[in-house]
């Protein structure tokens, strides 16, 4: 083999694994993009629930009432036992 076919030989390789460098160095910077971005967007949306949840009004007995029935079964005949009955009086059972 002749110099000049092994220094093409040599310039191919060192260009492919730099290639293949290149290209590993960007799927990884794209994967820490995506990694931030999301990071970024969870923490945003957690601290406006949070803030939302800390500056809400404070219910009323009333609306009290209304969530204990609305979330509970259709057969709720076990709620006056479960729950002070100011809460559930004004709500059919």
């Amino acid at each position: 083999m002749r110099p000049a076919d092994m220094a093409r030989s040599l310039l191919r390789s060192v260009r492919a694994v730099g290639s293949g460098i290149r290209s590993g160095w960007l799927i990884l910077g794209i994967t820490l993009l995506l990694i931030i971005v999301c990071e970024v967007g969870l923490r945003l949306a957690m601290t406006t629930k949070d803030w939302f949840r800390d500056h809400s009004w404070p219910l009323t007995a009333h609306e009290i009432g209304q969530r204990v029935v609305i979330d509970t079964y259709p057969d709720i005949a076990w709620l006056p036992d479960y729950c002070p009955s100011t809460l559930v009086q004004n709500y059919a059972l």
